[in-house]
């Protein structure tokens, strides 16, 4: 289903049939940061979730658009955060919501099933925001 969202317009597929389950998206290309993004895309390939790195130098706004556009359900963003505190914000496609949780939550085996029934529950025990 394509939805509109004021200005945007996405693919809206379900986490169980989207061919990309999860973007990972670090917020600048510092080599901190790339290198924690290969560990966390590692850690989710070997745990078989399919992901898509974006890299590239735009603004995160609109890299969090263009992954919406092409069905990407959840979005990981790795930030000078993540360096001090080890957590990573986690954000779903079609509600925007974003949520602050340690990086090993996003490891467990079958995450994406997980995820999929508590996103929405998160909010009361981690930080969590809407962009």
């Amino acid at each position: 289903m394509i939805k509109v969202n004021l200005l945007l317009q996405y693919l809206s597929l379900p986490p169980l049939i989207a061919p990309v389950k999860c973007s990972v998206l670090p917020l600048s290309n510092k080599a901190d940061l790339l290198t924690r993004v290969a560990e966390v895309v590692q850690e989710l390939r070997k745990n078989e979730v399919s992901v898509k790195v974006d890299d590239s130098s735009g603004s995160i706004g609109r890299r969090y658009a263009r992954t919406d556009e092409i069905a990407i359900p959840f979005g990981i963003t790795i930030d000078f955060e993540t360096l001090n505190s080890s957590t990573v914000t986690l954000r779903e496609r079609d509600s925007t919501l974003q949520v602050r949780l340690p990086v090993t939550f996003i490891f467990f085996p079958f995450f994406i099933f997980i995820l999929q029934n508590a996103i929405s529950k998160c909010n009361k025990k981690f930080l969590c925001f809407i962009d």
